[in-house]
């Protein structure tokens, strides 16, 4: 059985480069953030998706409709060419959508739109790239903890970041952090996406160990 981690689309308005539409299962509604074990901010918040602005220095929270946003996390500068966008943490895959072979989408439209309406639906997907993200095969067998994935987006052909942190939930009140060595010799997988001529993106996924005291989190750096 496969699970949705989500899907990447290139955003045209000049502050935004790429938004990232995780495949969550239930939508999410209440938004805590901290900086550390510091609250900044509690709250209803419709969370639809994280976006990372052009600059690749910062990024932000977004809800439906792109109606309101909370910034702050910064991005991670790994040299050369390349920054860690995010890390997205999830109690387990039963967080996530199970990936169909089919979908079928119902349209209600007067015969007299349903062309441009079905175009729009069309243009909104073109762009869309749909990764398949795995678990190590290690990872799989041990599975004593939470899943998480580091994102990190760069010029195209830049090397894998195989070193150091992925966006771990250091720090989080949410994660009873354990020993540095029990992170040592962590096992993952690496993903590789092309977001455009310019652009790819790195996902790698691994197990740490748990529990995560939320069903998803995100981590920004600084």
């Amino acid at each position: 059985m496969g699970y949705c981690a989500g899907w990447v689309y290139s955003y045209k308005p000049l502050a935004i480069e790429y938004c990232f539409f995780p495949g969550f299962q239930e939508e999410y509604s209440y938004l805590q953030g901290y900086h550390c074990n510091t609250k900044q901010y509690e709250g209803p918040f419709q969370f639809d998706h994280p976006s990372l602005d052009k600059c690749r220095s910062k990024w932000h929270i977004t809800s439906k409709m792109s109606k309101h946003h909370i910034g702050g996390p910064k991005t991670l500068p790994i040299e050369p060419s390349r920054v860690l966008w995010f890390g997205m943490s999830i109690f387990d895959e039963r967080v996530l959508r199970v990936v169909k072979k089919v979908t079928l989408l119902n349209l209600s439209s007067p015969s007299s739109d349903i062309e441009r309406r079905k175009n729009i639906f069309i243009q909104a997907i073109k762009d869309a790239k749909f990764p398949i993200i795995t678990l190590n095969s290690v990872s799989e067998e041990k599975r004593d903890g939470f899943i998480h994935f580091g994102v990190i987006v760069g010029d195209s052909g830049f090397e894998d970041y195989l070193d150091g942190d992925l966006g771990f939930p250091h720090r989080s009140p949410y994660w009873d952090h354990p020993p540095q060595n029990a992170l040592n010799g962590l096992s993952g997988r690496t993903h590789r996406l092309s977001l455009s001529s310019t652009t790819e993106l790195q996902i790698t996924t691994c197990i740490l160990p748990g529990p995560l005291k939320t069903s998803v989190l995100f981590t920004g750096h600084g």
